[in-house]
């Protein structure tokens, strides 16, 4: 009876009305208070004193409501109940004040109190993920003193870098001081215009600054998937810049270096794809198509450990360097295979006693191989008869259509087996861009035909399936580097074909340099 009584009491003196209302109102203030903060550059402890104060209005408010009754005329004090204990009142009240300010106290606690007491650092025992990566001179754009820097390693021809600037720019929406984007290029050799468009970037940075720089990245990104030199042209006629100068700089490679070293920095943190961002240090490979929350989430993690810094005594400018000092500075180690002789396969280039091998595992069935045949002949074709290139066909033996490509090109010997390579990746890179055209047998055909070959003995070998040898030799390639194909082997140094070129270029170059 006596708790019936009690919560009648509570009703009649509006103690849960005046609850409700002061939690409308602390939310309110919570809501207000924030964005008044990333304006003006507080740090993050004032919210942490905000939440104590409105946690510690509860007990307050209870108080002031069960006292006082505030009528038109004035404020008056409630007459006491019949038949309440004093005693069981206030520990009614006092059980009712300690589970409303409950949350935001345990709020501030967590927050305020990193593990292991005040001077430890929630992130000092960061795993492997935790990169060691420096700005150096790159462009970035948000606060200098963001607690929170995301660094991301990019390419303007990449659909799927494009995909990502909606979710990074929703983060500079909802924190606009809290975040700083650091941009670092990774042009793909697979997509043809990405390494002129990431040069047309850092020539309007080197012009007109940041700002331009950031204007430009935004247009290639806004413009079509494949970009094209009247595209580049338009956007630098559009900033302003000297066209002259950026004529040159396409042309000579001015800025090689700058991007060459984002990209070594980049493969030696283990980056192999695009885009990839790292979230103070965090490594976080972004999937468009399965995980469209992930960039979000590592952001969210990064900025409540950069709080737990700030409230040890951290300064929001000084967090990602603390980060760094923890993270791990060493390499990421190469993935290395020893072949057996080649000397049975398709080769092309410089001489087979004394040329450099380059190895190309790859399906000419596949689409894949097609997009890798550009940059990598680009790439060869630099050094001469220093390397020579070997195929080593991964074809799937249970998919028809690949072993009808297969046999159409190994069917007339090593010198027609590069031209019927070449026409067949030629037409692989069409069926890409326009309608797709099946590699019938009919098509096959007709491509042998117009490169002449000899067709009697073309027709005798492809009326067959796979022989022996050749279902060792893939056989034999496929359980090196697995199915699929798209990999390049230099000097024992296995990379993936759709990668920078500038990672061959650099394997080359030591294979060479070790000869000499």
């Amino acid at each position: 009876m006596e708790a019936a009584t009690l919560i009648s009491e509570l009703k009649r003196r509006r103690v849960f009305r005046v609850l409700i209302g002061y939690g409308i109102a602390a939310f309110a203030v919570l809501q207000i208070i924030e964005p008044v903060m990333h304006g003006l550059h507080w740090p993050d402890a004032v919210l942490s004193y905000v939440v104590v104060v409105l946690a510690v209005g509860f007990p307050v408010v209870i108080a002031l409501a069960w006292a006082f009754d505030v009528k038109a005329g004035g404020v008056e004090r409630t007459p006491p109940a019949p038949g309440l204990r004093r005693p069981y009142v206030a520990l009614a009240l006092t059980a009712i004040a300690a589970l409303v300010m409950a949350p935001g106290i345990l709020w501030y606690f967590i927050l305020r109190k990193p593990a292991g007491g005040a001077a430890a650092t929630p992130a000092a025992t960061a795993g492997p993920q935790m990169r060691r990566v420096p700005i150096g001179s790159s462009p970035s754009r948000g606060a200098a003193d963001a607690p929170v820097t995301i660094v991301e390693f990019g390419d303007f021809g990449c659909p799927y870098s494009r995909l990502a600037e909606p979710m990074l720019q929703n983060l500079f929406e909802r924190y606009p001081s809290k975040v700083r984007l650091v941009w670092k290029d990774y042009p793909m050799g697979i997509h043809l215009d990405a390494d002129d468009a990431a040069t047309l970037a850092r020539e309007a940075l080197r012009q007109k600054g940041p700002d331009v720089f950031w204007r430009v990245h935004d247009k290639l990104f806004a413009s079509a998937a494949r970009l094209g030199r009247p595209v580049l042209d338009r956007i630098a006629a559009e900033e302003g810049l000297d066209s002259s100068a950026v004529s040159t700089a396409l042309r000579d490679g001015r800025h090689r270096t700058a991007i060459d070293a984002d990209v070594d920095l980049a493969y030696a943190i283990g980056i192999r794809a695009v885009p990839w961002f790292l979230v103070n240090g965090r490594a976080v490979e972004w999937d468009a198509k399965l995980h469209p929350e992930v960039l979000e989430k590592a952001f969210a993690e990064a900025l409540a450990d950069s709080r737990q810094r700030m409230a040890a005594g951290v300064p929001a400018a000084a967090v990602y360097e603390a980060v760094q000092r923890e993270a791990d500075p060493t390499p990421m180690p190469v993935k290395r295979i020893t072949l057996p002789d080649p000397s049975h396969r398709p080769s092309r280039g410089g001489p087979a006693q004394s040329a450099l091998l380059v190895h190309e595992f790859c399906d000419l069935s596949l689409v894949e191989c097609a997009w890798i045949e550009p940059p990598l002949r680009k790439t060869l074709a630099s050094y001469g008869d220093e390397v020579r290139l070997v195929w080593w066909d991964v074809t799937d033996p249970q998919q028809p259509e690949s072993v009808r490509v297969m046999k159409a090109a190994t069917a007339a010997g090593n010198e027609a087996f590069w031209k019927m390579h070449d026409e067949i990746l030629a037409r692989q890179w069409r069926r890409f861009e326009e309608p797709p055209k099946n590699l019938s047998s009919a098509v096959l055909r007709q491509v042998a035909i117009s490169i002449g070959l000899d067709m009697a003995v073309y027709d005798y070998n492809v009326a067959f399936g796979l022989s022996d040898d050749e279902g060792q030799q893939v056989g034999q390639a496929r359980a090196l580097l697995g199915k699929g194909g798209g990999r390049i082997v230099i000097d024992g140094e296995v990379y993936f074909g759709g990668l920078p070129p500038h990672l061959w270029r650099t394997a080359i170059d030591r294979a060479l340099a070790r000869r000499r």
